[in-house]
């Protein structure tokens, strides 16, 4: 190679290597994060200004992205803060629920308890005045509903107001019959109300349990003597038309036998 040729060479070096390290500031600021800026275009077209070009590009879809990036963050940033603050107030409505519904169980006499199960009929929840009113505790009543009923065929209908509540369908009260710990049979008034979730879903039953034992003990022996009273009013009346019956007779006979005398 001669010496011009060699010079040439070198000079171009010179300038491929001044040309690169103009570039290298903005690829520096792009590689940490800072976009702000672009590369300035040659005055005339040479063989770098098509890598600007690109250069420049990158840069520009790169700070498009990154604002695209802050927006959804600083929306996302919102979202969280939002989310925090209605969690916040439903924390706080939750103790307000429970401070209330702590007074109501409190507040229940012997012959309440108040009861959750889930869908497949197992006791969630049990008010501790379940102890003085039927004699289990809170854990061994805490099983599926069916475990203590009776036979008695009140209870088929029971079954089935179980259900429609599970299917979210709210039931009128119903009775059922139930054996206390100690053996003896007690009958429970229950009002129960589906519970669902957000959309709409049945998570649980509620209800409250009301001892109506001595109740429809008492309805049982004013039917018995309501009962007896109409049997005896039947026999009075019977008596009392026999009576009128018997004086029309013999006033006729008296009759009769005033006629012959």
């Amino acid at each position: 190679m001669d010496k011009t040729k060699q010079e040439s060479l070198e000079q171009y070096k010179v300038k491929i290597n001044k040309r690169l390290s103009q570039l290298t500031p903005y690829l520096q600021k792009a590689a940490i994060g800072d976009f702000s800026q672009t590369i300035k275009l040659p005055d005339e077209d040479d063989e770098f200004t098509e890598l600007i070009v690109s250069v420049n590009l990158m840069i520009e879809d790169l700070r498009e992205m990154k604002e695209e990036l802050e927006y959804k963050n600083s929306t996302l940033e919102s979202a969280k803060k939002d989310l925090e603050a209605e969690n916040q107030k439903k924390v706080v409505k939750l103790r307000e629920n429970e401070n209330k519904y702590k007074r109501l169980v409190e507040g229940l006499g012997p012959n309440f308890f108040i009861y959750s199960h889930d869908t497949k009929g197992v006791f969630q929840y049990l008010s501790p005045s379940i102890v003085g009113m039927l004699g289990y505790s809170t854990s061994e009543f805490a099983t599926h509903y069916s475990k203590y009923l009776t036979n008695n065929p009140l209870n088929k209908e029971a079954d089935k107001y179980t259900a429609l509540s599970i299917k979210g369908i709210k039931q009128p009260p119903y009775l059922v019959e139930i054996y206390h710990k100690n053996k003896s049979i007690k009958i429970l008034e229950v009002t129960e109300t589906p519970v669902k979730d957000e959309k709409g879903v049945v998570i649980a039953v509620e209800g409250v349990a009301q001892d109506v034992t001595e109740n429809k003990k008492a309805e049982e022996v004013l039917k018995i003597k309501l009962e007896e009273f109409e049997k005896l009013n039947k026999f009075l009346v019977g008596r009392e038309l026999k009576m009128v019956e018997l004086k029309s007779k013999l006033k006729e006979l008296e009759e009769k036998v005033n006629l012959k005398t």
